[in-house]
């Protein structure tokens, strides 16, 4: 598995079995990639603050918050691209996890609910080693 990504299989276990202990190992050192890798805590905010807003609408009777996860994955490659230079591409290696992820929360409607309530515990385990790691905004 390269430093800057979450193995195929382990993002299986942690988005469709909630493996929390799997979670935990890969999360840290794919934040520590992140940091390493130049990606601003606002940047990281930004694309959080997203899935919260989808989280936080989530209903079982409504197909738009599965809509809406599914719609997240062009915006991540939007900002991607918005941020990618030839020097640095901070944004590609999060937004290719997290589409991954959202791909395998979506795969079982019965299943949906839990499998994105991981995707978010991925996705707070993320910005927390990130922050712990020295993450922070550019001049700080």
């Amino acid at each position: 598995m390269p430093a800057n990504s979450i193995d195929s299989e382990i993002l299986r276990q942690i988005i469709q079995a909630g493996d929390a202990e799997a979670l935990v190992k890969s999360a840290e050192p794919f934040a520590r990639a992140l940091v390493s890798g130049g990606l601003k805590s606002s940047q990281l905010r930004n694309i959080f603050g997203e899935a919260r807003k989808i989280q936080a609408k989530w209903r079982p009777d409504s197909e738009s918050y599965r809509n809406d996860l599914i719609l997240l994955k062009p915006k991540l490659a939007y900002q991607a691209a918005r941020f990618r230079t030839r020097q640095s591409d901070p944004l590609t290696p999060l937004t290719s996890v997290l589409s991954d992820a959202i791909d395998l929360a979506v795969q079982d409607r019965a299943k949906e609910r839990d499998r994105f309530q991981n995707f978010m515990n991925l996705f707070e385990a993320v910005v927390a080693y990130h922050k712990a790691s020295g993450g922070d905004e550019e001049g700080r």
